[in-house]
């Protein structure tokens, strides 16, 4: 009689322990198949618009002339006509590819960042959690895009908007990772300044966040980090700051920008630009939440839940 009652107590143990992988992998699933349509969805596109400017251009002077004459003469976003000269390499029909490639890409890169982290606090399961955070935020990500067919799946677009957020979670893991972050290589810093180099390229308004969101990474390296690897973590930081300073330095000096200031009306003064910018930071937060109420509660409701 004991040993039944201790065989059955035994089961029970083992169904509820495992009750919780099978909530992961249920939700995990639940998010996967909405993300693959929007994966799949990327393979439909074709060339809008700005798309035929940049290949005109291409095809017009080559790669690194298109690339001046670009910079000099239209705008200073140069690392968006690089991005669209290595897709052209690989023929018109890469365009219906690019976007289903950076939404996978972003995917992984959360994925990491998740399990850096879960790993650090020791938590069970760190893999399954990961890839149920991961999916959650990929969707929300993109079912809450203010216009996705503008902002990802339009090449143009994607370049300005969506490409560079992925490129600022993954410097974000570069800096933080706990894997090897104390080899003091070179390699690694001049890597992380091309790279924060080349993404704040993309556009100014992307530019200005990656700057502020390195400084905000600084203040809590300096103030906060106890660790280890605080002074590895300075180094990093540094090479990315320099390389986004850098980036923002060439797009304020370049030449192209004369067309966008003679063409579109500009602020008289300095109050006026900080007063446009936090007005419509604002509005566009509480139009966001007031039309999307319930996606976004149902967003933070579950990372509460889940937490």
């Amino acid at each position: 009689m004991k040993m039944n009652l201790k065989a059955h107590t035994y089961q029970k143990d083992n169904r509820v322990r495992g009750l919780p992988a099978v909530i992961l992998i249920a939700g995990s699933f639940l998010f996967f198949i909405p993300n693959i349509f929007f994966v799949i969805q990327g393979f439909s596109i074709r060339y809008w618009a700005d798309d035929y400017c940049f290949s005109g251009f291409l095809r017009e002077h080559g790669f690194t002339h298109g690339l001046i004459e670009f910079y000099f003469t239209t705008s200073n976003r140069f690392s968006a006509f690089m991005f669209t000269g290595f897709s052209e390499l690989f023929g018109e029909n890469a365009i219906r590819v690019i976007p289903s490639l950076i939404i996978i890409a972003f995917g992984f890169i959360v994925y990491k960042i998740f399990k850096e982290l879960l790993a650090k606090h020791h938590i069970e399961q760190t893999k399954t959690i990961s890839i149920l955070f991961s999916q959650i935020l990929l969707f929300f990500l993109l079912f809450l895009a203010p216009n996705i067919h503008q902002s990802v799946y339009w090449r143009a677009g994607l370049s300005h908007y969506f490409l560079p957020i992925p490129i600022l979670f993954y410097l974000i893991l570069m800096i933080f990772s706990q894997r090897k972050i104390e080899e003091k290589t070179q390699i690694k810093d001049i890597f992380l300044f091309l790279v924060s180099f080349f993404s704040a390229g993309l556009s100014e308004s992307y530019a200005a966040l990656q700057a502020g969101s390195l400084g905000i990474a600084l203040l809590f390296v300096l103030f906060i980090d106890k660790s280890s690897h605080r002074k590895r973590r300075l180094y990093l930081i540094g090479s990315t700051l320099i390389g986004t300073a850098v980036a923002m330095g060439v797009m304020i000096v370049s030449p192209g920008n004369a067309l966008r200031l003679d063409t579109l009306q500009q602020s008289s003064n300095l109050f006026s630009i900080l007063s446009i910018s936090t007005v419509s930071a604002i509005n566009f937060i509480v139009l966001s939440i007031r039309g999307l109420w319930l996606p976004f509660g149902i967003l933070f409701g579950l990372f509460v839940l889940i937490t």
